[in-house]
This record gives structure tokens, sequence and C-alpha cells, in this order.
């Protein structure tokens, strides 16, 4: 009897655990890239190392894809890639960093941020909260079976 009692708390462990190994391959659907304007300065010394790591793009060399979002980005908008879209400029280094575009006409350097984030009200989002919460939820359980078998949370003690 107490071996077969063992067997199902490891079952339940395993469950939970692959409920959370889930939980993170469905989180990557909702991941995604946020591009949006940052600043404007006048000369490149009063940008930061971490905004001149990429160097300077010239608006000039953009495609046309980018400048539209350049444009856009200028204008006030914030646009949201998924992770299989272009982003504009080099590839992401890192979980955020910054493009630096300069155009001959204002002679003015802007800022853009580009961030890697998770949109957690999406559909792959809530799936990976709710998938993570159950696999929390009976990895607790499996052990509280396994070491301390007579404590119910939600009634007495069994006599």
């Amino acid at each position: 009897m107490k071996c077969r009692r063992v067997w199902s708390h490891f079952a339940i462990l395993f469950v939970g655990a692959l409920l959370l190994a889930c939980s993170a391959a469905v989180v990557t659907g909702a991941a995604g890239y946020a591009f949006a304007h940052d600043s404007t300065v006048d000369d490149t010394a009063e940008l930061s190392d971490e905004e001149r790591l990429h160097g300077v793009y010239d608006y000039e060399s953009l495609n046309a894809d980018e400048r539209d979002y350049v444009e856009g980005a200028l204008a006030g908008e914030r646009y949201v890639f998924e992770m299989s879209d272009p982003l504009p400029g080099p590839p992401l280094t890192h979980w955020g960093d910054h493009l630096v575009v300069t155009d001959e006409h204002d002679d003015r350097y802007h800022v853009f941020t580009r961030r890697l984030g998770v949109d957690w009200a999406s559909r792959a989002g809530i799936a990976s909260l709710v998938l993570a919460a159950a696999g929390i939820v009976l990895i607790a359980d499996a052990v509280r079976r396994h070491h301390a078998p007579n404590y119910r949370p939600l009634g007495r003690f069994r006599e």
C-alpha cells in the first residue's frame, strides 16, 4: 500500500514538472519586441555608451519598412513585433537595447528603444500563467502528500 502511494506522489510531481516545462514552451508564443522613440539629442556626446553600442545609422541607409517604423515612432507610435518579424536595425544582443538614427535634414540623433518582452494578456501568455500555476500547485501537493500525508489544508486531520 505504501509503495503505491509513493508512486502516485511521484506521478503527481512529474505531471507538475511537465506542466512547468509546457509553460516555458508556451510563453515563447507570447514573446515579442517593442520598438518606440526614446529621445532626441543634438550631439553624439550626449549619447550614453549603451546607446552607442551598435553605432549610429543614417536614415538613408535604412530600407523602406525600417523608415516607416522610424517615422511612425517619431510620430509617437509604439510598435510590437512578433518574434519572427524583422526588427529595425541590427539583431538584438540582449533583452533590450537602443537604435540611434540620424537624419541629414535636421542634423539630430533620434534614439529608439528596442526591448524583448512578454505580452501576458495574450492567449499564449494567459495559457502559460495557468500552466505554471497548475504545475506549482501539483508539485506543492505532491510534496505535501509525501511529507505530511495526514494534513489536509482545507479540512481536518484524519484520524
